[in-house]
């Protein structure tokens, strides 16, 4: 037990506010046409991702990038031997932002609120930067439960905003 009266303590409250550093991605035309087939569920992905002529004729006037495709260029993927028992990377990887040393086994997913200000083209050049925007404590039937929320924002080359996420994870 801390000063704190649970897991919480000094050190991982000074982890509060903590920010990335910026990572810049150019988004390509192939990889989100291949990311469009690789999820769809249907026989045909949504001609928004991948059809010239149809989604010219949409409300978009041309292909955007689908919905959950924002973080993909981002994403390092980690080999099994650098993960946790919990599948999360030891270090970097999952994360942009390097995350508190809970004293807690097991991580997951608790939230994910996500915001489009625009939708995503061929040749937009965006930056990411997270910041950990909140850690609580909270009591579970099984003993501790630590929420840390997450907000990563990814702005254009004009540094608009174009994706905002706030991610919650909760360690047990």
């Amino acid at each position: 037990m801390s000063d704190f009266g649970g897991v919480l303590n000094e050190e991982i409250l000074s982890y509060i506010g903590r920010e990335s550093s910026d990572e810049t991605v150019t988004f390509h035309r192939a990889e989100m046409i291949r990311y469009a087939n690789a999820v769809t569920l249907t026989k045909e992905p949504n001609p928004l991702f991948v059809c010239d002529e149809l989604a010219e004729e949409s409300p978009f006037r041309g292909i955007i990038a689908p919905f959950q495709f924002y973080s993909i260029p981002f994403t390092q993927m980690a080999p099994p031997a650098l993960l946790k028992e919990d599948g999360i990377p030891a270090a970097g990887g999952l994360f942009s932002v390097e995350l508190p040393p809970i004293p807690l086994p097991r991580t997951m997913a608790g939230g994910l609120n996500i915001r489009y200000e625009r939708p995503i083209r061929d040749g937009d050049v965006l930056t990411r930067r997270t910041r950990i925007a909140a850690i609580v404590e909270r009591e579970g039937r099984s003993g501790p439960l630590v929420f840390t929320t997450m907000e990563t924002i990814y702005r254009d080359q004009s540094g608009g905003d174009v994706v905002v996420v706030q991610q919650t994870i909760i360690s047990r």
